[in-house]
């Protein structure tokens, strides 16, 4: 399954399976490719930021406070933001915009590695090498 949400936290893997994150900064373009040819589940919180990914993506994204658990095969969308905000500050449409335009927000993809794939590799970069290989890969097959 692919969640895409605007954040990012360690609840969200099950840790139980996984052994390893692996997280890989991606194009807008390869974003809008991962959205267009695979089923997807919002989980981003902020109205606004669902307005932003809906028109940059090219699909609609809604905004849903959804709790989600990453399990093996999953991937997570992440918009993140690059900088703290003060407490309380809620962005406008023009401003999250404004900070992705300026490459203060960037996209990011999430995925656990599991203790079976971690088995068969034996140093971390090797297993996070291949495990990020495996899912480009699959993105580009799904996007034809």
């Amino acid at each position: 399954m692919l969640y895409i949400a605007n954040a990012f936290s360690l609840g969200m893997i099950d840790a139980s399976l996984a052994q390893y994150i692996a997280v890989t900064e991606i194009s807008l373009d390869d974003a809008k490719k991962l959205v267009s040819s695979n089923k997807f589940v919002s989980s981003v919180g902020h109205e606004s930021t669902a307005k932003l990914l809906s028109r940059i993506l090219g699909v609609k994204i809604e905004a849903k406070r959804t709790m989600i658990k990453l399990t093996e095969n999953d991937k997570l969308l992440v918009f993140q933001l690059l900088e703290r905000l003060p407490e309380g500050k809620v962005l406008s449409d023009e401003e999250i915009e404004q900070l992705f335009r300026e490459g203060r927000a960037k996209f990011l993809l999430v995925a656990i590695v599991t203790k079976q794939i971690a088995e068969m590799y034996k140093t971390i970069s090797d297993i996070l090498k291949k495990y990020l290989e495996i899912a480009i890969k699959s993105m580009k097959e799904k996007s034809g």
